[in-house]
């Protein structure tokens, strides 16, 4: 049997044509996403849905035997406008998209649960222009979904619908003070659309949860994950809540808790960038492979200091990242690149290490994903030291793609949830 997934992430676009027979990616398709607004960190959705088609048109070209089923993952937390034929009217406005700031308390007041800027429905109150056309707004999972499978209104996962801002995990509800004529339909479990080709469509789920399905496969109970890409999260599962987490819905009466890192990943590249500059501008040249450099300095533990919070924290986003602790001897740029990665992984175990410990107990393992992990030895080598567990990679090389396709398969219903797909796949890991 053979699912195809896709990833819609920030910065590309992956899709995955799964085998379950043979437990492995047999064919993955990869392409870049492009801004078309920095400014706005907005991005095209006709581009995307184009890039999404032609990926699916080649999978399902190179498989040997028709997919039972198609789905998707996507990037949270962004919104875009569709009009009343489902086509676009506004730009995709990405998570990253800051003018949702200036609304974020009063509607966490509203709701009771935190909301926060580039949640779509922040983005959505504080936009002066929505566009006289719109007809509703979707997540950019659900619209390339609802295309997909021929309809013209988006359905949203829970997943996604918490990553709008409208649908509460914990209590399982959609915020009604929201509904001013935009709100989507939202689903809490995975559901058929329609059809591709005759391949059932799956609804789109939250890239967090697809890639924590995918890479903790086998492992879920007992699995802490970690995933590095242009942000960062931790996710653990649980029957609760936990503070200093967020609840967010996987499958039903089970809640994942995760907490994000806005920079994360991105954090390693934003010094690299810098880096560059300062070579560029005092030798009037090129910069050399500076990720090469950085990524051979020895690993030390110096006392150097570095708060890697340049985008700001989710609790507070008025916070910038911090350096202290510098002196005569380790200001040099091999501590400033061991004292940010160790930063990146104090941000993550800091809020993991005010959990009592029988949850930490339950937890034996540390799974990582992501290529801002996967190709960083310093990271790794900081992960292992600060969690004192095991730490293991996710056994696919595109976490979230694996997961849209496990998701698909129990939309399609091959498997009746998330824990049974999971416990069908006993994976070598290293």
């Amino acid at each position: 049997m053979k699912a195809i997934g896709i990833d819609i992430g920030t910065t590309s676009i992956k899709a995955v044509l799964f085998s379950f027979d043979g437990m492995k990616e047999e064919k993955i398709e990869r392409c870049e996403n492009a801004f078309l607004s920095r400014e706005d960190a907005s991005e095209d959705p006709e581009l995307i849905f184009s890039n999404v088609d032609r990926m699916l048109d080649n999978l399902v070209r190179f498989s040997s035997e028709t997919p039972s089923a198609i789905s998707i993952s996507s990037q949270m937390h962004g919104i875009l406008y569709l009009d009343r034929s489902g086509r676009p009217v506004s730009p995709f406005y990405t998570w990253q998209n800051r003018w949702g700031a200036a609304v974020e308390d009063e509607l966490s007041r509203m709701v009771g649960y935190p909301i926060h800027a580039g949640y779509g429905i922040t983005t959505h109150r504080a936009n002066s222009h929505v566009p006289a056309d719109a007809s509703c707004f979707s997540s950019i999972g659900a619209y390339v979904a609802m295309r997909l499978a021929g309809l013209s209104r988006p359905v949203e996962d829970a997943t996604l619908a918490e990553s709008l801002g409208i649908y509460d995990a914990a209590s399982g509800h959609v915020a009604s003070c929201f509904d001013d004529g935009y709100l989507p339909h939202v689903v809490d479990e995975p559901t058929i659309l329609g059809l591709y080709r005759d391949i059932p469509v799956v609804t789109a789920i939250g890239d967090n949860q697809a890639s924590f399905l995918a890479a903790t496969a086998g492992i879920q109970d007992e699995a802490i994950h970690l995933n590095y890409g242009t942000g960062s999260q931790i996710s653990f599962l649980s029957d609760r809540c936990h503070e200093g987490f967020e609840p967010r819905s996987f499958g039903r009466k089970r809640i994942l808790n995760v907490y994000s890192s806005l920079s994360g990943g991105d954090a390693y590249s934003i010094l690299a960038r810098f880096f560059s500059s300062v070579v560029s501008e005092f030798s009037q040249g090129d910069a050399p492979d500076v990720y090469g450099v950085m990524d051979s300095f020895p690993i030390d533990d110096s006392r150097m200091v570095f708060e890697p919070y340049f985008m700001g924290l989710r609790s507070d986003p008025s916070r910038r990242a911090f350096i202290g602790g510098i002196g005569k001897d380790n200001f040099t740029a091999s501590a400033l690149t061991n004292a940010l990665v160790r930063g990146m992984a104090e941000e993550l175990f800091d809020c993991y290490d005010g959990l009592c410990e029988d949850v930490k107990a339950l937890k034996k393992t540390v799974v990582a994903s992501g290529n801002g992990i996967r190709r960083n030895a310093r990271l790794q080598h900081y992960v292992r030291k600060l969690f004192g567990r095991p730490l293991v990679f996710s056994p696919f090389q595109e976490e979230a793609a694996a997961g849209a396709a496990m998701n698909a398969i129990v939309g399609q219903g091959a498997c009746g949830s998330y824990r049974e797909v999971s416990s069908r796949m006993c994976l070598p890991r290293s």
